[in-house]
């Protein structure tokens, strides 16, 4: 197996009090951390930078980056304040960042985008679920818009938690987009093409209709330039495939798995715990949703599938 790593850096608190807490960065850093060093999903080798010091994180970086070979994969992860400088600098937020000294005290991404553009790995993917700081006569729009155009390079695909008018959510101690990022992997739900293997373009639709299904107005956004087809992210969890091949799916036939394309992530799920003969509650509880959002979801899918109720759905999928 080529190399492949994980490089994610979370910042919960800064010196800069100007800069307001946010505990849910180590949270989003852990549980990555944890999903993608698995060796049945990503079998990444994952370095987790928590509230580090800009010189500390500098140097690992531009190390590990060094190292990493023509065919390997590198995945950057950023949590916390985005911020920018008078005079256009923009920066991320680390334990010791005080905004009169930014050179100094926080990490520059014009620094990351060198050292990004220098290595030999031309498989990159960097990952911002970032609360962007305004200040200087700056806007939000701006500082994510001067972020995007100092990371772009070829090859590299960049992925951000918002668009440039929206704020990135946070729900109990996880960020929104952390969390659908890492559960996405850690199910394998994020197949959306059911082919066992995770690709960028999987993830991010994933995100993206888990947002919309669950009522965020957040709008991920994807940057990709000069590559070439889908990056391939991870694989699909071994539980999950060997549960595939036990458990009756109703994507086993060509026939089913024509009609289950037309469902949403959510809506498909619903669905496969229903034909698996589960009832609404007992779907609520496992996907952590309310019954009444289960009903809904299913609902939908039955119009989208042309039946009334259950029985026909399950029939329909059967082949009946």
């Amino acid at each position: 197996m080529t190399k492949r790593v994980a490089f994610l850096v979370g910042t919960t608190r800064s010196s800069d009090p100007s800069l307001h807490h946010l505990p849910a960065a180590a949270n989003d850093v852990k549980r990555l951390g944890r999903v993608l060093g698995d060796r049945s999903i990503g079998a990444y080798d994952v370095t987790m930078h928590i509230n580090a010091d800009e010189g500390q994180v500098r140097g690992d970086l531009e190390e590990v980056l060094v190292e990493m070979p023509p065919d390997g994969t590198f995945l950057l992860y950023f949590s916390g304040h985005g911020v920018k400088d008078p005079y256009g600098e923009t920066f991320f937020a680390m334990a010791g960042t005080r905004r009169r000294l930014l050179e100094s005290s926080a990490l520059n991404f014009g620094f990351v985008s060198r050292v990004l553009d220098k290595s030999s790995c031309k498989r990159q993917v960097v990952v911002l679920d970032c609360c962007y700081a305004g200040g200087y006569g700056k806007t939000k729009a701006d500082v994510i818009g001067e972020t995007m155009n100092r990371l772009r390079g070829a090859g590299r695909v960049i992925l951000t938690s918002s668009s440039e008018i929206q704020l990135s959510r946070v729900d109990g101690d996880e960020s929104v987009f952390s969390r659908y990022f890492s559960e996405g992997l850690e199910t394998g739900d994020a197949d959306l093409d059911d082919d066992s293997e995770i690709s960028v373009d999987d993830l991010f639709g994933y995100i993206v209709q888990r947002l919309h299904d669950d009522g965020h107005s957040q709008t991920p956004l994807k940057y990709a330039q000069e590559t070439s087809g889908s990056l391939h992210l991870a694989s699909v969890p071994e539980w999950r495939r060997n549960s595939r091949k036990a458990e009756p799916r109703p994507g086993s036939t060509g026939l089913a798995e024509h009609y289950l394309r037309r469902l949403s992530p959510a809506e498909r799920r619903a669905v496969e715990e229903a034909f698996r003969g589960r009832s609404n509650e007992e779907i609520a509880s496992a996907q952590q949703k309310t019954v009444g959002s289960v009903s809904s979801l299913l609902t939908k899918a039955y119009r989208k599938l042309n039946v009334r109720n259950r029985a026909e759905m399950v029939g329909l999928l059967l082949g009946r």
